[in-house]
């Protein structure tokens, strides 16, 4: 198909990036930066046509992030992530690409900075969050083992579909990231590993790694140990 020719509507999604994706006239377009992302939203849409009362995205924090799709009490998808950067993409493809009156995301209160780290990454898609307690839940082990891929991922995603499944209390504010002083001590720690023992970056590149605003390589490279 040639550019400017119009686009057939019967069985056709389309794939665009964000830029593009207003000048294009056709029902089901799919845009986002990431290719992948795009390509993995269109292909969903063909398989998804329920709609659900509520879909509730469940986040338990930690060094492997578990996260758990439930559309009015059913699993529909579940994964384990590796950072907190990572959230938003993926919570954005299952808003766009699931149908429901409602959306909410409910989060773990156990590791702190990583929870407020994944809280200010998502917050910007405007999404009512509510942050649970997790010595209240139940793990969900039966229902996460189809889609965890290890035993330690089976875990992870066991706690956010029961952190899915419990109420909240509701964030009303956007939270700082504060990483406490044992924290930091830990990633300083790591980095005398990671660098061989040649060095130990300062408090306040470890800061800046506990927030996410370096990777422990930049911060070895700006100390000079790298």
């Amino acid at each position: 198909m040639n550019r400017g020719e119009p686009l057939p509507l019967n069985d056709t999604v389309v794939i665009s990036t964000t830029l593009e994706a207003p000048l294009i006239e056709h029902p089901r377009v799919y845009a986002s930066d990431n290719p992948a992302i795009a390509a993995r939203m269109a292909l969903q849409s063909l398989k998804i046509e329920k709609r659900y009362d509520r879909i509730v995205i469940g986040i338990d924090p930690g060094k492997a992030i578990g996260m758990a799709v439930v559309g009015d009490g059913r699993v529909l998808s579940a994964s384990v992530l590796s950072s907190p950067e990572d959230l938003r993409d993926e919570v954005l493809y299952y808003t766009e690409t699931y149908s429901a009156d409602l959306f909410l995301i409910r989060i773990g209160d156990g590791d702190h900075t990583i929870r407020d780290r994944i809280i200010r990454e998502i917050w910007p898609l405007s999404l009512e969050i509510e942050v649970v307690k997790e010595q209240e839940i139940e793990k969900k082990e039966r229902r996460a083992v189809e889609f965890a891929r290890t035993k330690k991922d089976a875990s992870d995603i066991a706690a956010a579909i029961g952190i899915a499944l419990i109420e909240g209390s509701v964030l009303r504010r956007q939270p700082e990231v504060r990483p406490s002083d044992g924290e930091l001590r830990e990633i300083q720690r790591r980095s005398r590993i990671q660098s061989g023992g040649r060095v130990t970056i300062s408090k306040e590149l470890a800061r800046q790694v506990a927030t996410g605003e370096k990777d422990m390589d930049e911060a070895l490279r700006e100390q000079g140990g790298a």
